[in-house]
């Protein structure tokens, strides 16, 4: 064998050997950090993913949906995105709260609760159908991709809905009971749409906010009329939707398998079970092992049956992640060359 030649050769193997032995040891250290993200997380933090998730009764509280249209349009056009007035952040916190608000927060309010804008969200929130995935595939670069699935705008709408609560509020001092439950009535439906037929959790954690908004309103009209049972109910409902199980969900990053049991929990909605799938293909994805070999058969075969499912909108995410998952296996890809 030449000389050049051999020296090619073991220049290879020792490059290789230092390669193989660099991805074991950040995958070594990556392990490691996922025991210690685990180790660290609270306790029931998988069941606190499960409660958000889950929608709770809302009957008598909502909106009744009796009218034919898509209610979605209201959060992904943004032609119909409300403005609300400078400084309404802080102004909508101390009124809505009871907690120093100013005169110029007085006087903010009162032109708030004038503005026909905030009309829109009832006739919205009283729409029967809610066509979110559509409109997010309609509104992202690459149809087949959940991960780089468009977000909504969810803080315009966040606004509009505190506007309406706002003149809920004005109505109980002017003693129109029937008004504030209706403005109440319509942002808890808006909240409840987003919660059930968004694809993101983005969007889901959003209208569980405004869910809770609604539900301190409810709270401050309970007081009002000497309502026991209603406060009590609507406290109950806040206290879920202020939950900050949003941030264990990344937890699944570390727990492959919790993120299967998760996906299949056909208790909860599309957007949380969705971003569960994303982590079952590409939880552990920061370790470079699972990167080089790609997502696991028996993940694979989960995300399958995901897909063969009979409801159309888990169906369609799962597809999504499978594609997605393919466009980023590193060993298929090398299979190509």
């Amino acid at each position: 064998m030449p000389k050049a030649l051999k020296v090619l050769l073991i220049t290879l193997v020792a490059g290789s050997a230092v390669a193989v032995g660099a991805i074991l040891y950040l995958d070594g250290r990556a392990k490691t950090y996922s025991q210690r993200e685990l180790g660290a997380a609270p306790a029931g933090w998988q069941d606190s993913i499960r409660s958000a998730g889950r929608v709770p009764d809302l009957s008598g509280l909502a909106a009744e949906r009796a009218d034919s249209g898509d209610g979605a349009l209201l959060l992904w056009d943004t032609t119909l995105h409300w403005s609300p007035p400078r400084d309404f952040g802080l102004a909508f916190a101390r009124l809505f709260n009871d907690s120093g608000a100013t005169a110029a927060d007085t006087a903010l309010w009162a032109l708030v609760v004038r503005d026909t804008a905030l009309n829109r969200l009832a006739v919205f929130a009283r729409r029967r159908e809610w066509h979110g995935l559509d409109r997010a595939i309609a509104a992202s670069a690459r149809e087949s991709s959940l991960v780089a699935l468009a977000l909504p705008r969810i803080i315009p709408l966040a606004a509009l809905g505190r506007g309406v609560l706002l003149r809920g509020l004005s109505r109980i001092r002017q003693r129109d009971l029937a008004g504030a439950r209706a403005d109440f009535a319509a942002v808890t439906a808006l909240g409840e749409h987003i919660v059930r037929g968004e694809p993101s959790l983005l969007a889901v954690l959003g209208g569980r906010r405004l869910i809770a908004d609604a539900m301190r309103a409810y709270e401050r009209l309970a007081a009002v009329i000497r309502d026991t049972a209603l406060a009590g109910r609507a406290a109950a409902i806040r206290s879920w939707g202020v939950s900050r199980a949003g941030r264990y969900s990344l937890l699944l990053e570390h727990s492959p398998q919790e993120a299967v049991y998760v996906a299949r929990d056909t208790m909860l909605v599309p957007g949380v079970r969705g971003d569960a799938m994303v982590w079952v293909a590409f939880a552990q994805y920061t370790r470079p092992i699972f990167t080089l070999r790609g997502m696991g058969g028996q993940r694979r075969a989960e995300l399958l049956a995901l897909a063969a499912s009979d409801d159309v909108t888990i169906s369609r995410l799962a597809s999504m992640v499978l594609a997605d998952a393919d466009r980023t296996n590193m060993r298929e890809r090398l299979r190509g060359f």
